[in-house]
């Protein structure tokens, strides 16, 4: 058994890990990694064996899994990864939410949020490798935080929103432009590839982010591309939610992303720095972690 002695105080990151080939649930804490169902099964604390039954559990789902973290048995070794929440009815996504953003890609400030979705195929993992097809030449990154929808509601006021996020991960909207701007306005075929979007490496709960003022950064092989703050969303959380809820129902393990700031390849002058294959690029979202992906 590991030294608990320093988990206690610590933040309570979940991930999901492959685990017989299907993603199972873990914590990540400063000691190391913990796999949840083997210790919920080891020391009879029944907890969610994956991150959607953790969501759709609640308070009692995450009280379960801080029981699991004292004298917790850490894994050997680090888990190959899977998509941070899988299982989710929709994948949703917010464009043109940063000024700075618009600006470089000389598009029109937008009078109500502009939604869009991704399909299933495109949640790849942080550590993923991400296939990009030679048949076109101009991908792109967006760094973006990502929301998780933790109980269902339709026509949600802005000042009831926040009660419904169970948590936040790290997002990479990658998109191919070609079908995206050239092909008749395809975003859903430009931005669904597969994973064309992964989340992770971790979901940390609600209560311990700020979504109206954290930083976020990308960089690809190293260089600093992006690097701004939530504070500058047009549309802020409480927003988003509450707009696209007039609209459908959310419910538990949808997740949204809220749209990416300036410094993607789309808004460079001259010369654009387009994904190559080869290129390992990372968004870092602080108080969340780094999501990693190589594209090949």
């Amino acid at each position: 058994m590991s030294d608990s002695r320093e988990m206690g105080n610590k933040i309570m990151k979940l991930f999901q890990f492959y685990k017989d080939g299907a993603p199972s649930l873990g914590i990540r804490t400063g000691a190391g990694w913990i796999d949840a169902a083997a210790e919920s099964r080891g020391r009879g604390i029944p907890a969610p064996q994956t991150m959607l039954d953790c969501i759709r559990g609640g308070e009692e789902a995450l009280a379960a899994l801080r029981a699991l973290m004292d004298g917790a048995e850490l894994l050997h070794e680090e888990p190959q990864l899977a998509p941070a929440v899988t299982g989710g009815e929709k994948i949703l996504c917010i464009g043109l939410n940063y000024r700075k953003h618009i600006e470089e890609t000389n598009d029109v400030l937008p009078s109500y949020t502009v939604v869009f979705s991704k399909l299933g195929n495109a949640l790849a993992a942080s550590g993923e490798e991400i296939r990009l097809d030679p048949a076109y030449s101009r991908y792109d990154y967006e760094a973006e935080l990502v929301l998780v929808i933790g109980k269902a509601g339709a026509w949600i006021p802005e000042e009831e929103a926040m009660d419904y996020v169970f948590g936040y991960t790290c997002g990479n909207d990658v998109s191919n432009r070609e079908t995206q701007l050239e092909r008749g306005s395809q975003w859903l075929l430009g931005k669904s590839m597969d994973g064309f979007g992964p989340v992770g490496p971790c979901v940390v709960t609600a209560e311990e982010l700020d979504p109206d003022h954290t930083g976020i950064r990308s960089r690809v092989n190293g260089e600093l591309r992006q690097d701004s703050d939530t504070c500058h969303m047009i549309f802020s959380c409480r927003k988003i939610i509450s707009y696209i809820s007039e609209h459908m129902t959310l419910k538990p393990g949808d997740i949204i992303f809220t749209g990416t700031p300036e410094g993607v390849a789309l808004g460079q002058n001259g010369e654009k720095q387009w994904l190559r294959p080869g290129d390992l690029c990372s968004v870092e979202i602080d108080g969340i972690g780094e999501l990693v992906n190589r594209f090949v």
